[in-house]
């Protein structure tokens, strides 16, 4: 888990950075949480996952939306790094 991180996937890997206002990534994000229940839903339901893939991509998606919806952090993080 831990070593992940030190994989040299991880080390080259880039993201492209997308430059928008604080207002446009607000209304991204509120796209999301819209359909949070749906997309948690699909992952509690899937007939394709077991009961712990179930319970991991629930958790994954929680955090998730726990993330960006903490203050508008992710808007001004990537502002910040746009600038």
């Amino acid at each position: 888990e831990g070593n992940e991180r030190k994989h040299p996937y991880f080390l080259r890997r880039k993201f492209k950075r997308f430059c928008m206002s604080e207002e446009e990534w607000t209304g991204i994000i509120d796209s999301f949480n819209v359909k949070k229940e749906n997309i948690i839903e699909l992952y509690k339901n899937s007939p394709y996952l077991s009961e712990s893939s179930k319970k991991e991509s629930v958790k994954l998606y929680k955090n998730f939306f726990r993330h960006i919806n903490r203050n508008n952090t992710i808007p001004k993080v990537l502002q910040k790094r746009c600038n």
